[in-house]
């Protein structure tokens, strides 16, 4: 499975793992600890949600309508906030490189 490392002063901090099934891109974001993060929804449409312990604590959606890329992220108190938005940066730039080498 592809993985993508989030380094912080050379540290290992998280890592995004992208796994596949028959229909749905699955994401999970592996920090340190036993409370990674499961990422999934319709990564075509930019919608998607971060799930920990079967609870959904961040919500993630792209602007349609907008000059930009453009999301809105919303993100539960007591969450991991930075690894949360680094692995929605790596998602964006791993759908965008599909979306390239589909048309290539």
């Amino acid at each position: 499975m592809p993985k993508y490392q989030i380094l912080i002063d050379g540290e290992l901090y998280a890592e995004i793992i992208k796994e596949w099934s028959w229909f749905n891109k699955k994401f999970t974001l592996d920090v340190p600890g036993p409370n990674d993060y499961t990422i999934e929804g319709s990564f075509w449409e930019h919608e998607f949600v971060f799930i920990r312990n079967n609870q959904r604590v961040a919500s993630i959606s792209k602007k349609v309508w907008s000059w930009t890329d453009s999301y809105g992220i919303d993100i539960q108190d007591g969450e991991n906030d930075i690894a949360i938005l680094m692995a929605c940066i790596v998602i964006d730039q791993v759908l965008h490189d599909d979306r390239n080498n589909a048309s290539d």
